[in-house]
């Protein structure tokens, strides 16, 4: 097989991957969430409810959890490499669940953010993909590998966005955007590089050609 030939082989295994997802997502959802979600192109539509102002004890509870996590974190795990970076988001949580407290109000459009949101992380990670292949066309990259990658990632983003909509319902405004953000950024995403990173590791690259 030619290196334009794997090159195309896949692309096209990244692309099913992707829509696979998608009607993953429009099937289960609604088992799952009572949600009615239809594959629109290469994304879904989900019908979400609006964003609407919860009572207070709900971000009580959250905020009360969180501060005795850093408690936690603060007498038994200051030298761990993890304490830095839990530290500063969880003060960040502390101060969207304050100004929710305060302000009190949805998001608004919140349904459009929370679905582009679904479909923009399925894009970046058939672009990550997509990328990939390009700079290793010319190295003999492991099919299976690829496979393995590729629903590794999708499956993660399907049970991130499953895991967000569960949750959603119980905070609003500030708190629930950062909420998305964190199952994005640092659960679907960080997770896809762990795969990105294995298939990479399977891939016989010559050192030389690996500095340069």
């Amino acid at each position: 097989m030619s290196h334009q030939q794997r090159l195309l082989l896949g692309l096209l295994i990244v692309f099913a991957g992707w829509v696979l997802s998608n009607h993953a997502t429009a099937v289960l959802f609604p088992l799952v969430h009572g949600q009615s979600c239809a594959v629109e192109f290469l994304g879904t539509r989900c019908d979400l409810a609006p964003d609407r102002v919860q009572p207070p004890n709900r971000h009580a509870l959250l905020g009360l959890l969180v501060l005795g996590t850093m408690i936690g974190l603060r007498l038994f795990a200051r030298t761990r490499v993890v304490y830095p970076f839990a530290m500063i988001f969880g003060t960040l949580c502390l101060f969207t669940i304050g100004y929710d407290a305060l302000a009190r109000q949805p998001i608004i459009n919140s349904v459009k953010i929370v679905n582009d949101t679904i479909n923009i992380l399925g894009a970046v990670i058939a672009a990550s993909f997509a990328l990939l292949l390009v700079i290793l066309r010319r190295h003999g990259w492991p099919l299976g590998a690829l496979v393995r990658a590729v629903v590794a990632s999708y499956a993660i983003k399907v049970a991130s966005v499953a895991m967000f909509l569960s949750v959603m319902g119980a905070v609003h405004g500030a708190t629930e955007l950062f909420l998305l953000y964190i199952f994005y950024a640092f659960g679907a995403f960080s997770l896809h590089l762990m795969t990105i990173s294995d298939f990479i590791a399977r891939t016989a690259v010559p050192p030389q050609e690996a500095v340069t």
